[in-house]
């Protein structure tokens, strides 16, 4: 009821704004839900392909990038299997796995860091600190306060669709933790 998805969605380009406008420079890769974009009747690997050419990657360019998807997700001996048969884990570290070696520079992700291991979690956030070194803009949608604070620069509240609260996100995370105890 905050507003985070409809913002996310009007990022995205899937809705259009009541009022006012959006303006997104750059090429955008999204993960909004754990499966979306995944067939469960291909393989990891058609899979990996399917959605590169989902992110407008030219084949050839989903070649050069495949041995690199496969390690980080480290599931190159499933890759061969069908997406049913994976569990809700194994499709958040491949869905990851092609998001950060896409060519966007601009990436949205709501809430699907908290699927998969402690080890592989951090691994993912330090890939999102490597992303954003490389000039790389990240849109996260997150109620872990930590999170926010650890790699995002900047944060925003939203309460019904308003901004309450703007600034450095150590800051916001601090006064949204403080709001959330009262």
């Amino acid at each position: 009821g905050s507003g985070k998805t409809t913002l996310l969605s009007i990022l995205l380009g899937a809705i259009q704004p009541d009022r006012g406008r959006v303006t997104v420079n750059g090429r955008v890769g999204s993960l909004l839900e754990l499966g979306a974009g995944f067939q469960g009747h291909l393989t990891g690997r058609e899979n990996i392909f399917l959605n590169g050419a989902i992110l407008g990657m030219p084949l050839k360019e989903i070649h050069a990038r495949y041995a690199r998807i496969a390690e980080f997700s480290e599931m190159e001996v499933s890759l061969d299997r069908p997406l049913r048969r994976y569990s809700a884990g194994m499709i958040a570290r491949l869905r990851f796995s092609v998001i950060i070696h896409s060519p966007a520079n601009i990436l949205v992700i709501d809430e699907v860091l908290t699927v998969g291991d402690a080890r592989f979690q951090r691994k993912c956030l330090d890939a999102l600190r490597e992303f954003k070194e490389r000039g790389g803009t990240l849109i996260l949608v997150s109620h872990d306060m930590d999170e926010v604070a650890s790699i995002c620069d900047e944060a925003i509240c939203l309460d019904f669709g308003s901004v309450v609260d703007a600034g450095p996100a150590r800051d916001a995370a601090a006064r949204y933790r403080e709001r959330m105890t009262v």
